[in-house]
């Protein structure tokens, strides 16, 4: 069974592979930057990735979550991570939307929904709703043909946010 992994569950296994100890569910948010709710989500997925193979996730009461492998497993884990290719790789709903702010923001022209669905690395069906998500937060305009943009003012006012 092979699991499409999003960064988040990626950033997970890592964590769990390369802690000696077992590493609590606060200390595991703390280090990837997400609250506690998120690694509850991921957790099952990175679990199953695991056992898919050979590794097992022990839950250690009051400490936390441990991995239960060899040294040799470890290693072999941490190298298929890092050859995994990135189109196996998958970015969550925010992480897509950071990405296509930061790409409105930063042209001063329109993107095309093609250059948008390269950079995200979903289709352009998945574009057009998140960019009607984003236009809710940035004020994000697109037309059938052209792409997308941001209003002028708006960028005005992230870059003295900045």
């Amino acid at each position: 069974m092979d699991t499409d992994l999003n960064s988040r569950t990626v950033g997970i296994i890592r964590t769990l592979v390369t802690s000696p100890t077992a590493i609590g569910l606060a200390r595991l948010s703390e280090r990837l930057d997400c609250t506690p709710r998120m690694i509850r989500y991921c957790l099952p997925k990175a679990e199953a990735w695991l056992a898919s193979r050979g590794a097992r996730v022990e839950r250690v009461r009051p400490y936390g979550f441990r991995l239960v492998a060899n040294a040799s497993l470890r290693q072999r884990l941490l190298s298929e991570l890092q050859n995994q290719s990135p189109h196996a790789l998958k970015l969550s709903v925010d992480q897509r939307l950071s990405v296509l702010s930061y790409l409105l923001m930063s042209t001063k022209g329109c993107r095309t929904i093609d250059e948008l669905a390269r950079a995200t690395g979903v289709s352009r069906t998945t574009v057009r709703k998140d960019l009607n998500l984003l236009s809710s937060n940035i004020s994000a305009k697109y037309g059938p043909r052209v792409g997308g943009r941001a209003r002028k003012d708006q960028v005005a006012v992230e870059e003295g946010v900045d």
